[in-house]
């Protein structure tokens, strides 16, 4: 670290563009359910999809850069939903501890990405990514067969 207010600075800048997407986030999500609720008595499915698209677009709000990097952590996420609603609607069998499958699928595809494409981390997740895949290496040194 050559500049710590430097990069003291552009980590705060980074938190607070963050924390503004993922409250614009929700915000829009609530505001446009409020707004249908005020205007409607009736709840229509509609109206979700339609404020989940509207919410999306505070990604927008984030650099470039980090928005595939958020899609790496909102993907998995979306596959998890989507497997929720298919066993609901009976069109696959429900699977114990499919939480637990899923989240070590979704772990590995991170860390995979991370290793592999690094052109879609941020530089403090390529620096980060390293550290536990040296430790990883020495845990797994230290186990021998003799």
């Amino acid at each position: 670290m050559d500049a710590p207010t430097r990069t003291c600075w552009y980590a705060l800048a980074g938190a607070i563009r963050s924390t503004t997407f993922l409250s614009a986030f929700v915000g829009i999500f609530q505001a446009a359910v409020c707004a249908h609720q005020k205007v409607e008595s009736k709840d229509h499915k509609l109206v979700y999809w339609v404020a989940g698209a509207l919410s999306g677009l505070s990604v927008l709000l984030e650099k470039k850069a980090r928005r595939r990097e958020l899609a790496l952590y909102v993907l998995p996420r979306a596959a998890d939903s989507l497997w929720y609603i298919l066993v609901n609607r009976h069109l696959l069998p429900d699977i114990k501890n499919a939480e637990e499958h899923f989240g070590f699928v979704e772990s590995q595809l991170q860390m995979m990405t991370g290793a592999n494409l690094k052109q879609f981390c941020s530089e403090f997740i390529q620096e980060i990514l390293p550290a536990f895949w040296s430790y990883a290496e020495v845990e797994t040194s230290n186990l021998s067969l003799e």
